[in-house]
């Protein structure tokens, strides 16, 4: 799993404390929960990578046009569709907050670490290809005007997709730490890179 980590000069920081954003933002298990009763296909790690790719090549996509991807249409006035798309838009209103913050705190939405370290890891690595899809979806993916690095940070991302899941013993669980560590700060470069590009074109248009 270790081979997974590398990249052109991405820093992999320390695990920091996040407590203060988490405690607004749903759990694995209860997004599991809501979409399992909602008839969705997707687990919690693809909605949420895939909610990851859109916000990063557009910070300002529709609710509908996520939710649209993840949550089967109900009928009017379902209570049960209403509540879990309520509680997938506090999901998305905590994962904006956290691509936008200046602290780097993105958490990526993955099992709790009381599960084992298989579910973890197939569940990162769904997360890797349901972002990398909606990189896809928008075009980005195969974006030539990326710098080096990010073109790189891609192709790691790519190699994490591609792990085995069956994965176990305490190097392993280090390794996991730190490939899911990765997986979250090469987020952020996409993510910067991609607004930066943005409000740069956005300079040189307003007069």
């Amino acid at each position: 799993m270790g081979g997974a980590a590398r990249s052109a000069s991405i820093r992999v920081p320390a695990q920091r404390e996040r407590d203060g954003v988490r405690q607004h933002s749903p759990s694995y298990s209860t997004v599991d929960a809501a979409l399992r009763r909602a008839g969705s296909d997707l687990s919690p790690a693809e909605g949420h990578g895939l909610l990851c790719a859109m916000l990063c090549v557009d910070p300002g996509v529709s609710d509908a046009r996520w939710l649209d991807e993840i949550v089967p249409p109900g009928e009017p006035g379902d209570a049960l569709a209403v509540g879990t798309r309520d509680l997938l838009m506090r999901l998305r209103e905590t994962t904006s907050a956290e691509l936008a913050g200046a602290e780097s705190d993105l958490r990526l939405l993955l099992p709790e670490d009381d599960a084992t370290l298989a579910l973890r890891t197939a569940a990162l690595v769904h997360w890797c290809e349901a972002f990398l899809y909606g990189l896809g979806l928008a075009g980005a993916a195969g974006d030539r005007s990326l710098s080096a690095e990010a073109r790189e940070v891609l192709s790691d991302l790519s190699e994490v997709s591609r792990l085995d899941p069956e994965a176990s013993g305490e190097e392993d669980e280090r390794a996991f730490t730190e490939v899911s560590e990765f997986v979250r700060v090469a987020v952020m470069l996409i993510y910067e890179e991609l607004r930066g590009r943005e409000l740069d074109i956005g300079s040189r248009t307003v007069h």
